[in-house]
Parts: C-alpha cells; structure tokens; sequence
C-alpha cells in the first residue's frame, strides 16, 4: 500500500488489535511530527471509531469501551 505522497506503508486492513479490527484505510494527513495514517475499526461491543496508527498502538479497545471500563471500576 502506498501513500498519497508515493511511500510505503503497511495496510492494516483486517487485522485484530485486542478488540479492534481494522477495517478499511481512512487517509493520511501531515502534520509537523509526520503523517498520521487513520483507519476505521469496528469493535468487538459493535461500535466503529477511527483511530491512527499511534491509536492503535496505545489503545486497543473503542471509546465507548474505555469510558465503560473506565466508570466500571470508579463505582
């Protein structure tokens, strides 16, 4: 996979990360700390979200999952 500048980039499509699965490609867009790659990912609760590259990385689950888990062990 290619992005629109012409490089390499490795496509994500189909792959699981914990409770997300990517997918389709969303786009690219630069910024001054390099681009940022977003992909649509549909979660395991049914909710789809967008995250990037660096989304992917650090979180493996949808917001809505988050905020739940999140308020789950406040109360």
């Amino acid at each position: 996979m290619l992005t629109p500048k012409g490089r390499k980039m490795t496509d994500l499509t189909g792959i699981r990360k914990g409770k997300l699965v990517v997918l389709e490609y969303l786009g690219t867009e630069y910024k001054a700390s390099g681009p940022c790659h977003s992909w649509v990912c549909q979660c395991d609760c049914g909710n789809t979200c967008v995250k990037t590259n660096v989304g992917l990385k650090l979180s493996y689950q949808c917001p809505r999952c988050s905020n739940t888990e999140r308020i789950g062990v406040r109360v």
